[in-house]
């Protein structure tokens, strides 16, 4: 695959050996990891750490029985330098951020680089401008569907923002709701149940319909392996 030029800091790399698991090539803007959860039993609790800069993920290690915190780590402002592969913007109500938070991790855990408000924009930046370069970087735009979410002035100027920068859309409805018009032609990916278990089918949904190669490869690799005899 050819060498394309990051969005953010200008540099070339080559987009094939770009994981969000293993390495990376840009430098622009370090930040500290965060933590999203651990390994579980089959890979003795280690600690997940996510970088907010660049959407890279990292296994962290075990030293003397304690976890041990990742350095800090190079990559792209708002996790958007990694070429073709889907970057998403989450939309939603802040009374929703219970799932917001939720459905952002396990993304996150599965290799995807998201954009969201409370966690990117940092002190000093200018939110609606921040907001409409995110959406811009974006290859999909997810809107999460509530009472709460479809009153909210702010949800709707970015999803007007997304459908003028004519993104695809991914709409999610958490309970039944006036859909807005825009969206109603579209079909949404039903969550009113099961909002906090990480094997939903709905992540199955999500993949098929983000249409990440990689990641549908793997899921047919997965598929084909889980129905050998």
């Amino acid at each position: 695959m050819a060498e394309i030029l990051c969005t953010k800091c200008g540099q070339q790399f080559d987009q094939s050996k770009q994981s969000n698991w293993g390495a990376f090539t840009c430098s622009w803007h370090p930040r500290e990891p965060r933590s999203i959860g651990n390994t579980g039993p089959r890979g003795d609790y280690a600690e997940l750490w996510y970088f907010p800069c660049c959407g890279k993920g990292v296994v962290g290690e075990i030293v003397n029985g304690s976890d041990v915190k990742p350095a800090r780590s190079p990559g792209c402002l708002n996790g958007f330098h990694s070429g073709g592969r889907p970057r998403l913007f989450l939309s939603y109500a802040r009374a929703d951020g219970r799932f917001c938070g939720f459905l952002e991790n396990e993304l996150k855990r599965r290799g995807y680089s998201i954009w969201k408000d409370n966690a990117e924009l940092l002190p000093g930046d200018d939110w609606q401008q921040a907001i409409a370069e995110a959406i811009e970087a974006s290859t999909h735009f997810i809107i999460l569907l509530s009472p709460r979410s479809v009153e909210r002035p702010e949800v709707n100027r970015e999803l007007d923002a997304a459908l003028h920068a004519c993104k695809p859309m991914i709409p999610i409805l958490l309970e039944s709701c006036n859909i807005p018009a825009q969206l109603r032609s579209i079909n949404y990916i039903d969550w009113r149940e099961g909002q906090e278990f990480v094997y939903s089918s709905n992540f199955e949904v999500l993949d098929e319909a983000l249409g990440d190669p990689a990641r549908i490869e793997l899921l047919k690799q997965l598929r084909e392996s889980h129905a050998m005899p």
